[in-house]
């Protein structure tokens, strides 16, 4: 399989915290749904594949070509081919959006005016003068956009771009990312909290949580292959627990998670059996306890 994005045992060590062989791929093609709480890691693993934090160990490719951490700047043969949008604006508050047009194309060997302009069009950004600072966090947020994929990249990465944009402006931004995935050889890295849009477009999900990668799993498996098991104390003692994951308790029922929904239908219908979605997961994961061949560890 091809990978725009293959990272093996990345690991940081910070006074207070770390990433701890940090593992996943993006393969070509895709969306990867990037997900976990606050503080888990997820920030810190992105400016790591893009070298903003240097890490202390790891093996990365882009486009399955090694990465030399020994050159200087080890991702400027991949400078055109990558685009990057964070949760805020990282331009100049005093550059207005013409000099940012400007300055892009003396970096950008491919960059695209034209495709720039259709871009702000799109986003209804008509004021190409006025200055960043002037500009709303959404508008902002597009203009990003805009820059990010005006000089036809291969690969955006996405660290919650959406989290400044109103709802209408955020639908249409989900419907620009699954357009950009058409093309089979473009891909996305997708960091965001909102697991409702994830759910709408990413075909795999990467959770971290505590600086680990918790799951990596495709998103269809874990909508309709997961399901939840809701029951008593009494009937969570007297279940066979062998395809069960984690388990969260309350002062009067049990909620189970288990990966294999058709097992759950088949040997438990007497139960009250519901579907799931990527946020309950990542609560199985990290409120839960986790269940290893039936025992709770």
């Amino acid at each position: 399989m091809n990978n725009a994005i293959k990272v093996e045992n990345l690991c940081i060590k910070f006074e207070e915290f770390g990433l701890d062989n940090v593992s996943f791929k993006v393969p070509t093609g895709s969306i990867v749904g990037f997900v976990g709480k606050n503080g888990s890691g997820k920030t810190t693993t992105i400016k790591s594949i893009l070298q903003i934090i240097k890490s202390n160990s790891a093996s990365l490719e882009i486009f399955n070509n090694p990465i030399d951490f020994k050159c200087n700047d080890p991702l400027l043969p991949y400078l055109n081919d990558i685009g990057v949008v964070f949760d805020d604006n990282h331009f100049p508050s005093l550059m207005d959006i013409s000099t940012i047009k400007i300055m892009m194309s003396k970096i950008y060997k491919n960059w695209d005016n034209e495709l720039f302009d259709q871009l702000l069009k799109k986003f209804e950004i008509f004021y190409e003068n006025q200055l960043i600072e002037k500009l709303s966090k959404g508008n902002a947020c597009k203009l990003s956009m805009a820059v990010a994929l005006a000089h036809h990249p291969k690969l955006l990465i996405l660290d919650e771009p959406t989290s400044n944009l109103d709802p209408i402006a955020k639908v249409e931004m989900l419907d620009l990312f699954l357009d950009f995935v058409q093309d089979e050889s473009h891909s996305i890295l997708y960091s965001t909290h909102n697991t409702d849009e994830l759910e709408k477009i990413a075909d795999y999900i990467i959770m971290i949580d505590e600086g680990r990668v918790v799951f990596e799993v495709a998103k269809d498996e874990l909508i309709y292959d997961y399901a939840v098991i809701k029951c008593s104390f009494e009937q969570f003692k007297q279940m066979d627990k062998s395809n069960f994951v984690s388990v969260i308790k309350d002062d009067y029922s049990v909620k189970v998670l288990s990966k294999n929904k058709e097992y759950i239908v088949d040997n438990f219908s007497q139960y009250v059996i519901d579907t799931t979605n990527i946020a309950e997961v990542m609560q199985f994961y990290i409120k839960g306890e986790k269940l290893n061949d039936g025992i709770i560890i």
